[in-house]
Formats: C-alpha cells, structure tokens, sequence
C-alpha cells in the first residue's frame, strides 16, 4: 500500500512542501551561496570598459578596436547573471522559493539606486531635452517594451530594464519539472539570434526592441553554463595550465568584441563569454589570483554602481570642462556635435583625462554603493528573513 496515497498521505504531501518551501526560505536569506570572486571582479573591469566606451575622446585607450565595440561587454553582465542567479537560486525556486519573495530581493538589490540616479537627473531635466513620458517608462523599469523615444533619462538602465523582466521569465522557467526545465531555458538561445536578424540590422546590438530577447540570450547560456559547470570533471588543472587558459580566454574575449561590432558575429560573443566564465570560475590561475586582489575585488563589487552612474558622472565632468575652457586655458577641450567628446593634440592628454574620468566614476561609485547599494540590499533580505512563514502561505 503507498503510505502517501488517500487523504493522509495527501496531508503528509502537502506539510512536506510547506517545510520544504521554508527551508528555500531559510536557506534563501541564510546560507550564503559560493561568491565567485574572479569573474566578479571581471565584471567591474567589464564595467569601466562599458564607461570608457560611452567617454567620447581621441584618446589612445578610446581607440582599442574592444573599447570601440565596448557595448558588447553588456552581454557578459547578461550572461554573468544567469551563472550567478542559477547559483544562488536556481535550486531554491525550484523547491519552492516564492518567486514574489525572490523578485523582491532582486529588486531590493537594484531598484533603489535605479531610483536614485532618475533623481540625479531631475534638475538637469528642469532645464528642457527631456522625455517626462521616458520618466516614467523608465522610472517602471519598462524600457524593453518602448522604443527607445525616452529622453536622456540615465540611458544604460534599458539593460536593467530587461534583466529585471528576465528574471521573472527564469524564475517561472524554475517551476517546470525536470529536463524539460533545460529545454525552456535553451528556447532563447535557438530563437533570438533569427528573430533579431528579422526586427533589427544590428544583431545583437539592441538596447530596446529586442532588449529582452538579447538578455534571455546570454542569460540562459548562463544558467546552462553553471549547469554544467555543477557537474564538470573535479579534476585541477597545474596552475601553468590553468594560467594559460585564463590568457586564452580573455584573449578570445577580447578578439571577439573587437572584431564582431554591430556585425553578425556580435552573436558569438555570449558563447565566448561563457567559456570565459567557465574557466575563471574555478579560479585555479596566475590571473584569477590576480583578479582576487582587494582593489580589483572593489571594483567588482561597485560593478553595478559604477555602470548605473558612470554616464551622469561623465555628462557634469564634461559640463566642468566646458566651463572652465572658456575661462582659462585647458590641454583639452571638449568638442560639441551630436555627441560631446574630449580631445587634444597634446600626446595622452586625452588619456589622462579619461583615466580621470574613471577614477571619479569609481569615487561616486563607491559613494552609491556604501550609501545606497549595501543598506537597501541588507533591508530588503532582512525584510524577506523576517517572514518566512507568511511567504510560503502567499506562495500556496
């Protein structure tokens, strides 16, 4: 006789899931997931190369063929994501982590100082060139579904915009049973490279229409990825070995992004970018111990920080430096056209000036981080702590 069967069993069933829903919980606010400290600080270096990218300068650093295609780096956060998430909550909303309890923290870890930089902009707005009908598509986090008509309102959050709604396809994505799970996560990948080819002639390089599929893109290589990675060969590469296939990864992630552009091959970015990620998360190399050196592993952790401010920061430098030229003599100037650029024809002024740039970003950075990031992700998971219970009974 099957001891779950009949009304009993069915009640045995039904405490079974309540328990296993609070342990998701528990272990949700708890247990603190493996920190991949070497592709995380990849991705603050992934970061500052996206705000050099938007800097506009003769600069030698501007010139590099991967800073010129810098727009590409966004599909490693894409893919860095789904790694990251199916590490952290993969297991648990499939065993019954409340997806609105898990959306909230997500949230909690990126709304606030989405918020925050709108704010940023509010006065500069007062002064005419803004959408007021963009404020609130982007304010809602629903730029992927506009057409990009939304004023200067901190641009770069479209793909935050797009990550957002990814994670809530992914987390419903986590309540289908068995391998039929992998199929759907493996959906995008097969769909978005034709349907791209068809609503757009830059490939993957969409920032609005489109903007949801290209993060479903490399977001669900990633969750393949750590899938995968979960039951790789436990066998340790010599560490010359491992060094030398850091070198060639980054190598090929480099030579990819400088060669792909807003081409056809920009579609074979997130593959390489996997492989990357693959091997530097087990940080067995010369340069993933580089990577885990405390600056480096700051400026992964201002990752977020730096890519949701780096574009305000640059508009008042410029602002800086558009006033003082006309007051006394600067080695730059700052050029005015359909977009404000830096130049000069003294050898790495330039340079400096955008090395500059990079240092004041990663300042403020660190400001929004300590101020902002950190409280509001520290609340939002203390909020989540404080009422396991009353979760599971919503999620049932």
């Amino acid at each position: 006789m099957n001891l779950l069967s009949g009304p009993h069993g069915a009640r045995k069933i039904d405490r079974l899931e309540r328990v296993r829903g609070l342990a998701a919980l528990r272990d949700g606010y708890q247990m603190m997931p493996r920190r991949f400290v070497a592709i995380d600080s990849l991705r603050g270096i992934c970061a500052i190369i996206v705000a050099v990218y938007h800097f506009s300068s003769n600069s030698i650093l501007a010139a590099l063929p991967f800073i010129k295609n810098g727009f590409l780096f966004v599909d490693f956060f894409f893919v860095l994501s789904g790694f990251v998430i199916a590490s952290s909550y993969g297991d648990k909303l499939r065993t019954g982590f409340p997806i609105p309890q898990f959306m909230f923290l997500r949230l909690g870890r990126l709304y606030p100082l989405h918020l925050f930089v709108i704010c940023l902009y509010l006065p500069i707005a007062a002064m005419g060139g803004y959408s007021w009908s963009g404020l609130w598509i982007t304010a809602a986090l629903l730029q992927a579904f506009s057409d990009g008509n939304l004023g200067n309102w901190n641009p770069p959050s479209w793909s935050i915009s797009a990550e957002v709604w990814t994670y809530l396809v992914f987390a419903f994505a986590c309540r289908i049973p068995g391998r039929l799970f992998y199929y759907v996560l493996a959906a995008p990948i097969v769909v978005a490279p034709p349907v791209l080819l068809v609503v757009s002639d830059r490939y993957l390089d969409v920032c609005f229409e489109g903007a949801l599929l290209r993060s479903l893109f490399g977001f669900s290589m990633g969750a393949l990825a750590f899938a995968f990675w979960r039951r790789r060969d436990r066998s340790v590469m010599s560490s010359r070995a491992s060094t030398l296939t850091e070198l060639a990864v980054v190598a090929a992630s480099l030579l990819i992004v400088a060669v792909a552009g807003a081409g056809p091959l920009s579609f074979l970015c997130p593959p390489v970018f996997v492989v990357t990620i693959l091997v530097f998360a087990s940080e067995s190399g010369l340069i993933s111990a580089a990577l885990k050196h405390r600056s480096i592993v700051m400026v992964g952790a201002l990752s977020y920080s730096i890519y949701m401010t780096h574009l305000f920061v640059q508009a008042r430098l410029l602002n800086v430096i558009g006033f003082l030229g006309r007051h006394v003599w600067l080695p730059i100037s700052k050029e005015a056209g359909g977009a404000q650029s830096i130049s000069s024809q003294i050898p790495l002024a330039a340079d400096s000036t955008v090395i500059l740039m990079i240092a004041i970003v990663i300042g403020v950075a660190y400001l929004t981080f300590k101020l902002i990031e950190e409280p509001f992700r520290r609340w939002s998971r203390s909020f989540v702590a404080s009422n396991p219970a009353k979760a599971v009974g919503d999620a049932r």
